[in-house]
């Protein structure tokens, strides 16, 4: 009976990470000054102690040059550590490679994020909104 438990847990687990929900979203908005278009794919992930989180993949490009500069990240609804009450999205840059900056978003509404871009030196910090396209 034991034996049957652990199989049916482990089999639960491998499904549900399976199916796990996916949604791609697009933004327009500004870092900066500058005009840019994000696309985002939110794909919602459970995990053990925090009832579950979301993957960030996709790209944004400034609208002047359309080069696409690869972002990821994640979100953990618990808070950064499981305790910080302002839950941040977390999304890093990178472009031919190399990291190029990091993104720290926060949800207004359904529609609309704020925050900043930072510099992977630190020396430069941008201030980002975006609003989904509808």
């Amino acid at each position: 009976m034991k034996r049957n438990l652990i199989f049916i847990g482990i089999l639960f687990f491998i499904v549900s990470n399976l199916f796990a929900q996916s949604e791609t979203l697009q933004y327009s908005g500004e870092i900066g000054s500058l005009p840019i278009t994000m696309n985002l794919t939110y794909t919602f992930v459970k995990k053990y102690k925090c009832k579950e989180y979301t993957e960030y993949s996709g790209y944004y490009y400034y609208n002047k040059y359309k080069k696409s500069i690869s972002i990821s990240g994640s979100f953990n609804p618990c808070g950064v550590g499981g305790g910080d009450p302002n839950k941040a999205i977390f999304l890093s840059e990178t472009s031919e490679g190399l990291n190029t900056g990091a993104f720290e978003l926060y949800c207004v509404t359904c529609d609309k994020m704020t925050g900043f871009w930072e510099s992977p030196d630190g020396k430069k910090k941008l201030k980002v909104t975006l609003t989904k396209v509808k």
